[in-house]
């Protein structure tokens, strides 16, 4: 992931996303590590269930690997907090998040980019936006999770597959998905896309 770089006093866009990746794997780790301890869980007793070894949690612990999100999934699943917890910085709760502010959020495996854009996600709601590129989708392939979600289509068109059924959505259009039902959200056409999706419970 890292590229190596003549010494330079100035960062170009590489030198960005690799510091920004860097430091995005460190608050993962961070939180994973933060609330173990809060539950008073060895690494072996959080290894166990999430069917990683002690070797493997640690290093995503201390930022040197990216879990994929699976892997996240079921470490939060064990820790019984929402997945997004994990990439906050521990800090005073506040009601509001300023537009610098958002927290945006990848994944190992997956190929969109969310910003969480809702305070305080331990509460009933997360909200979440997240950009679709052309020929691009929000996951590789179907998939699900325990969370009920509304999706809005903020800019461009959407091609949303629940279940069996596909639906094409305009900018506007809104469509609901049932907890646990297998899903997928892609972008078929040639111009960029925008959602805002709120999920109940935080996933």
């Amino acid at each position: 992931m890292d590229s190596v770089h003549q010494p330079d006093f100035t960062l170009d866009e590489t030198d960005r996303q690799d510091r920004r990746s860097a430091s995005q794997r460190h608050t993962v780790g961070s939180g994973i590590r933060r609330e173990r301890i809060r539950q008073g869980l060895t690494l072996g007793q959080l290894a166990d269930p999430v069917r990683l070894s002690v070797s493997a949690l640690s290093q995503i612990e201390r930022g040197a690997n990216d879990p994929s999100l699976a892997a996240l999934g079921r470490i939060a699943d064990a820790l019984r907090v929402p997945m997004f917890q994990f990439f906050l910085e521990p800090e005073p709760p506040s009601i509001v998040v300023r537009r610098a502010e958002r927290r945006r959020i990848t994944y190992s495996d997956g190929p969109a980019a969310y910003v969480l854009v809702s305070p305080q996600i331990a509460r009933s709601f997360e909200v979440v936006t997240c950009d679709v590129g052309p020929g691009e989708a929000t996951t590789d392939g179907l998939s699900n999770h325990k969370s009920e979600e509304f999706v809005l289509v903020l800019e461009g068109r959407l091609t949303i597959t629940v279940g069996g059924d596909t639906y094409n959505l305009d900018e506007g259009d809104t469509i609901l998905i049932s907890p646990n039902v297998r899903h997928m959200i892609q972008n078929v056409g040639s111009q960029a896309a925008r959602l805002l999706a709120v999920l109940s419970p935080p996933s």
